[in-house]
């Protein structure tokens, strides 16, 4: 990756070279006004802004406060970054308030026998109650066999009904523990709920499955066009495929021209009209790596790896699912193209 990283360098230094550039000429305007007013120092409120708003580091400004003979309060600025600091942490703890949640969920799997996936296979499956337990207003449960996907590889879990003895249990979320898994279920109506061992039936919302089908097979076909015309050094950075619409970051340093854009949808277009198969294929990792499968960075792969082909398009190590035929993606559109973060393009579609 010699070539993308010394790209990246380059635009790093450039784009620090900006930053400098700013943060030199407003802080000249309040040495100015320091000058102007006849004091020996700038408020620590001032050198703040300039480190958290414009990325100016205060090293520099003491130093090229203390050339023109002015100091900044440092205990002022000390105390500014620890209110920041307090503010990320309360943000933070708000965001992590599932992590109890985590944990009971994760000591709930290991209690019982692990949950075997259909979901490739099949979208209904008569199967027997595992294990439950109310949690908070809802009941986690485990089935012998599950077709519900589990939230992973930036796919969405799947939702749907659990029924059994003439009542029913919505499906709301569906938990990824390793290989195996936890649903969380919400009772309809004032059903009670199932003893462990009852013989249940477990459905899949099947448009809402096939939706999100259609759009990670997308995904696959997306990550191909840019790769193609933008050049090897794309790689996937994140992705999130739901029903209504795809999201996908991609390594990439600059904004994509509004020609580019229209060029990488009308090559998935292509691609989809194509009809192209969709295989899901069962190999080794040597195998796979053999075969030029691109893998996620960052992800565990283990000596047997599940490959997605789109047949002359694409071949990508993938758990999640997808259509059988690219023509049943139908029409793929652009919304919209962005950064994500230093050097990550994100396209929603």
């Amino acid at each position: 990756e010699r070539a993308t990283i010394e790209r990246w360098i380059a635009d790093e230094e450039e784009s620090f070279g900006r930053t400098l550039e700013r943060g030199t000429e407003l802080l000249e305007k309040l040495i100015a006004q320091a000058n102007e007013e006849g004091t020996s120092w700038i408020e620590a409120a001032e050198a703040f802004k300039l480190h958290d708003t414009y990325g100016f580091p205060y090293d520099l400004t003491k130093e090229l406060l203390a050339e023109e003979g002015l100091s900044v309060d440092d205990h002022g600025f000390e105390e500014l970054m620890e209110e920041q600091r307090q503010r990320a942490r309360v943000g933070t703890a708000t965001a992590h308030g599932s992590e109890d949640h985590h944990g009971a969920v994760l000591e709930f799997a290991k209690a019982a026998p692990p949950s075997r996936f259909v979901g490739y296979e099949k979208l209904r499956a008569e199967t027997s109650l595992l294990a439950l337990e109310p949690e908070d207003g809802r009941v986690l449960a485990k089935l012998e066999e599950s077709p519900f996907y589990a939230e992973g590889g930036g796919q969405v879990a799947d939702s749907g009904v659990v029924r059994w003895d003439g009542a029913a249990a919505r499906v709301v979320d569906v938990y990824r523990v390793g290989d195996d898994q936890a649903m969380a279920l919400e009772l309809k109506g004032s059903g009670t709920e199932p003893a462990v061992g009852t013989r249940v039936e477990a459905e899949v919302d099947h448009l809402a499955r096939h939706a999100t089908m259609r759009n990670h097979t997308a995904t696959h076909l997306l990550h191909a066009a840019l790769r193609e015309l933008l050049g090897a050094h794309v790689r996937q950075a994140g992705s999130a495929v739901r029903p209504d619409k795809l999201r996908f970051d991609f390594t990439h340093s600059s904004a994509l021209s509004r020609d580019e854009v229209g060029a990488i949808e009308e090559r998935v277009n292509d691609w989809i009209k194509g009809s192209h198969a969709v295989r899901a294929l069962h190999m080794s990792r040597e195998e796979a790596e053999r075969l030029g499968a691109m893998a996620l960075f960052g992800e565990k792969y283990g000596e047997w790896v599940r490959v997605i082909e789109v047949e002359d398009v694409s071949r990508e190590l993938c758990g999640g699912t997808h259509v059988a035929n690219t023509a049943e993606v139908g029409i793929f559109a652009i919304v919209s193209e962005g950064s994500s973060a230093a050097n990550v393009r994100r396209i929603e579609a």
